[in-house]
C-alpha cells in the first residue's frame, strides 16, 4: 500500500523564492511554542521568534488548551514536523469557541489566506465520517471580519481539509487576526489540528499560487497518480516490461522532507524522463576500491565526480 501526498506548500508548487516574494507569513508550526497574547501584559510584540501567539475566546465553559503536536501532521509525522493542537474538552451544544492567531499586516491591498485543518470529536455519527458541527475560518480586523471558508467536523477519524479565501483592501499597519471558529451542535470534546497556515503579502502578484493546488492523501489518490505515470512511460518505451520499474523510480525530484523516508528520497516527477536519475542498487568494498552499482537508462550521458575528481564509469549489461 502506498500513499502520495502533494501539498500547496511543497517547493515544486511554490519555490522558496516565490514563497519569500509572495508570503508575508508561513507557519508549518515546526519547533514553535504557542503563547497567549493580547491578554494581560502579553502583547503581540512580545511574542518571540519560534513562538506562535494566540487568543482564546469562548461562549461556553469548556476547558481549552493550545499545544504543538508532533504525531498528527498533514505530511508524514516526524520530530521536525508539527501541527497546532487546539483541544476543547466537554463542550456543550450551542456553544461557540474561537482561536485567534494575530499578526501585523505590513501593507495595504488584497490578502490571501490558506490553511489546512483537521477536526475530530467524540460524538458518533451514522456515517462515521461527518457530523453537522462546523469549523469556520475568518479574517478579522477592527471594523469586522470576512468569512473565508470552513469545513465539517470529522468523527471517529480525522482527515485534512483546505480552507482559504481573499480579504480585499486590507488596512496596513494594524494587528489583524485569523479566526478559527468552532460551532458546536453536540455535547462533545473536540481536537482541532492546524497546519500550513499561509498569509500572502498584500497585493502579491502570484498570491493565487496559494490555492492553485489542493492537498490529497491516500491510496485513492496514489493509485491513479502512479498508474498515470506508468502509462506515460509505457507510451514512450513500448518495448519495456515490468522490469522497467527502475525507470519509474528514477523519475524523482529530490525532497529534503522525504530524504531517508522513502527509497528514492524524492517525489515522482515525470519531466525527469528526459534525464532520469540513477538508482543505487548495491554497494560493496572490493580490495582497494569501493564499488557502487547504479541502474538507469541515461548513465551513458551522465558525468560523475568524487571529491571533485572525474570518475571513470564501467558499464555492465
Amino acid at each position: 500500500m502506498s500513499t502520495v501526498q502533494e501539498s500547496t506548500f511543497q517547493p515544486v508548487l511554490m519555490t522558496t523564492e516565490q514563497r519569500e516574494a509572495n508570503l508575508y507569513r508561513y507557519e508549518d508550526f515546526s519547533s514553535k511554542t504557542p503563547v497567549p497574547c493580547g491578554t494581560g501584559t502579553t502583547t503581540l510584540d512580545e511574542v518571540e521568534e519560534g513562538q506562535i501567539g494566540y487568543i482564546l475566546e469562548a461562549d461556553g465553559d469548556a476547558e481549552m488548551t493550545v499545544t504543538i503536536d508532533h504525531t498528527v501532521y498533514s505530511g508524514e509525522a516526524s520530530d521536525d514536523a508539527a501541527s497546532l493542537h487546539w483541544s476543547i474538552s466537554d463542550a456543550k451544544a450551542g456553544e461557540v469557541y474561537d482561536l485567534y492567531i494575530p499578526y501585523l499586516l505590513q501593507g495595504a491591498g488584497d490578502v490571501q489566506i490558506y490553511t489546512e485543518m483537521q477536526v475530530t470529536c467524540d460524538t458518533p455519527s451514522e456515517s462515521g465520517t461527518n457530523i453537522s458541527d462546523s469549523m469556520l475560518l475568518a479574517f478579522v480586523e477592527s471594523d469586522g471580519f470576512d468569512y473565508l471558508g470552513g469545513s465539517y467536523v470529522g468523527t471517529g477519524y480525522g482527515y485534512w481539509q483546505n480552507a482559504y479565501g481573499t480579504f480585499t483592501e486590507a488596512e496596513a499597519g494594524s494587528v489583524q487576526m485569523i479566526d478559527y471558529m468552532l460551532l458546536c451542535e453536540h455535547d462533545s470534546s473536540y481536537d482541532v489540528y492546524i497546519d500550513n497556515l499561509a498569509i500572502s503579502k498584500a497585493g502579491a502578484s502570484d498570491a493565487d499560487l496559494l490555492t492553485a493546488y489542493d492537498f490529497y492523501s491516500g491510496t485513492s489518490m496514489a493509485t491513479p497518480f502512479v498508474m498515470g505515470a506508468v502509462g506515460v512511460i509505457a507510451g514512450m518505451y513500448p518495448e519495456m516490461n515490468a522490469s522497467g520499474k527502475t525507470l519509474l523510480l528514477s523519475c524523482t525530484r529530490y525532497s529534503e522532507d522525504l530524504a531517508g523516508k522513502v527509497a528514492t528520497n524524492g517525489v515522482l516527477d515525470l519531466p525527469y524522463l528526459a534525464n532520469p536519475n540513477p538508482i543505487v542498487t548495491d554497494v560493496w568494498l572490493d580490495a582497494d576500491r569501493a564499488v557502487l552499482v547504479l541502474t538507469g537508462s541515461q548513465l551513458t550521458q551522465m558525468q560523475f565526480t568524487v571529491n571533485g575528481d572525474a570518475t571513470v564509469i564501467t558499464l555492465q549489461t
